[in-house]
């Protein structure tokens, strides 16, 4: 059961980590496409978390090193409120993607790999699901020079598909944690005398304080139970 509420950061929190970010074979194929279509130095998709309100980078195809392998920075609120809105009436996601170049424009002057490999002009791409901000997919160049319409014409149906790629591996992923995060809010009621959902915000707020996946938190809960009815057993 999930029990959700509103967003209170004034920026979402943003992460790069470039050994980390390997990404599945499907989509570092269309990152490459991508990279060939448009003449880009490089590309990135980021997947959103909503449970800590982070993007953290899935995949990156960068066709040189980066100054910095990891970084994670909090993006301004107003590229926060872009990347949050949602497709207007109509409109399928993404939605048109918005081109900058971070030098004049201050919002998204902190984007990780603008910092990590010197993209002087980007392309962002916004993936919304059904119910949230799903994600998003950058293209940068270092020279500098501007996407023409027609590589932005080009790249638009493959970014439609890392949009796809990305909500089939969320879903698939929310499977596989939703059976740990619910045995770790049995552990809690039982060991706190909490109510289910205050269980449910235990282990939420603790991943949110502490900027890692609630999974991740469910998984030290289940794993110190476990533990402990072992010690018990031990001197049994």
């Amino acid at each position: 059961m999930r029990f959700d509420s509103p967003i209170t950061a004034n920026g979402y929190y943003i992460r790069l980590n470039t050994a980390a970010a390997q990404g599945t074979q499907e989509l570092n194929l269309l990152l490459d496409e991508l990279i060939a279509r448009t003449r880009a130095d490089g590309a990135v998709a980021y997947h959103f978390d909503p449970g800590i309100q982070e993007l953290r980078a899935v995949a990156t195809q960068p066709r040189f090193s980066p100054r910095i392998p990891e970084l994670g920075v909090t993006l301004t609120a107003e590229a926060t409120a872009w990347l949050r809105k949602e497709p207007g009436p109509g409109q399928e996601s993404p939605r048109e993607p918005l081109q900058v170049t971070p030098a004049t424009d201050m919002a998204f002057e902190n984007l990780p790999e603008v910092l990590q490999c010197g993209f002087r002009s980007t392309l962002l791409f916004p993936f919304h699901g059904e119910y949230d901000l799903l994600g998003f997919l950058t293209l940068g160049r270092r020279s500098g020079d501007l996407f023409d319409p027609q590589s932005i014409r080009d790249a638009q149906p493959l970014a439609g598909i890392v949009a796809a790629l990305l909500e089939r591996d969320a879903l698939q992923q929310a499977m596989k944690e939703r059976k740990i995060v619910e045995r770790a809010m049995g552990i809690v009621q039982r060991r706190e005398g909490l109510s289910e959902e205050k269980a449910y915000l235990y282990l939420r707020n603790t991943s949110r304080r502490r900027r890692i996946p609630m999974a991740e938190v469910a998984r030290e809960v289940v794993e110190s139970g476990i533990n402990r009815v072992a010690a018990l057993s031990r001197t049994a």
